[in-house]
């Protein structure tokens, strides 16, 4: 099954799809209104994609949490 890889910085989000061993070309999305609609966009065309999310984030405090898995409720079955 295909895979998201998200890569964030403080600047922009770096996306490519990862399946069968095989990366496909990357997509930038800055850190801006124009960034946040154009991923919107993207993200849209492949909602059903899981994502695994790598940070790169310069002066962030994180902590490691346990997210339920959520379902969209707008998807019919």
């Amino acid at each position: 099954m295909a895979k998201h890889l998200l890569y964030l910085t403080n600047h922009q989000l770096t996306t490519t799809i990862w399946d069968k061993g095989a990366l496909s070309a990357s997509r930038t999305f800055d850190n801006y209104a124009s960034g946040w609609q154009r991923f919107s966009e993207y993200l849209a065309a492949y909602r059903d994609v899981p994502a695994y999310l790598l940070t790169d984030v310069v002066e962030e405090d994180f902590q490691r949490e346990n997210i339920p898995h959520v379902l969209d409720a707008q998807k019919t079955t």
